[in-house]
C-alpha cells in the first residue's frame, strides 16, 4: 500500500471517496463511515433514490448531460454537511464544481487500482451506463484511465493505492488518513 498527501489540514469534516467506476468506492465507504461513526452519502444511491430509476436509466432518462447536472447539484447540498463519508460516481470529478465543493469540507482521497483489475470487477456488470454496447472492455476501460487518471489526481488531496489489499485493509489506510490529516485522530 502506498499512499501519498498533498497537504495536511484539519476542519475537513468529510471523507470523500473518488475515483474510477469499480474502485470499490461504495464498499469501502461503508466500512470507513461504520467505523468514524459519519453518515454514508453514496451519490449514485441518492440519485436513484431521488428520482426512483436506476443510473442506467437516468443515464437513459435524462441524458449524461442532465444527469451530470442532476449529480452537480446532489454534490453542492452534500458539500455544505458534515461528519459524512462521500461515495463519488467515477465521473463527479470531471465537473471542477465539484470538486472545488467536494474539497471545500473534505479529505479527497484518490482509491487507485490497476486497468486490469476493474476489467475483472466490472466485466459482468450490466449497470455500468458508460461500458453500455463497448466491444473491447479492456481497451475502452484503459482509454478513459488514461484521460481520467491525471483528473483524479488532481482533484484528490491524497491517494491509496488498492493493489492487493482486501476492502478492510483499504478502508483502514483510508480512515488512519482521514484521522492524521483531518486532526480527527488527535
Amino acid at each position: 500500500m502506498a499512499t501519498t498527501g498533498k497537504m495536511t489540514q484539519s476542519g475537513l469534516t468529510n471523507l470523500v471517496l473518488v475515483g474510477f467506476m469499480g474502485a470499490g468506492k461504495s464498499t469501502i465507504a461503508r466500512i470507513c463511515s461504520r467505523r468514524l461513526g459519519m453518515t454514508l452519502c453514496d451519490t449514485d444511491h441518492l440519485l436513484e433514490a431521488r428520482f426512483q430509476m436506476s443510473i442506467t436509466e437516468l443515464f437513459t432518462e435524462l441524458g449524461e448531460r442532465e444527469f451530470r447536472r442532476q449529480e452537480c447539484n446532489l454534490i453542492q447540498e452534500l458539500s455544505t454537511g458534515s461528519r459524512q463519508v462521500i461515495a463519488t460516481g467515477g465521473g463527479v470529478v470531471l465537473n471542477p464544481v465539484n470538486v472545488a465543493a467536494l474539497r471545500a469540507t473534505g479529505l479527497v482521497v484518490l482509491l487507485h487500482v490497476d486497468t486490469d483489475t476493474i476489467v475483472e470487477r466490472v466485466r459482468h456488470q450490466t449497470h455500468r451506463p458508460l461500458l453500455a454496447g463497448v466491444t473491447d472492455l479492456r481497451a475502452h476501460i484503459s482509454d478513459m484511465l488514461e484521460k481520467r487518471e491525471p483528473i483524479y489526481r488532481e482533484a484528490a488531496h491524497c491517494t491509496v493505492e488498492l493493489r492487493g489489499l482486501t476492502p478492510t485493509e483499504s478502508a483502514a489506510s483510508v480512515i488512519n488518513l482521514f484521522k492524521t490529516i483531518s486532526g480527527e485522530g488527535k
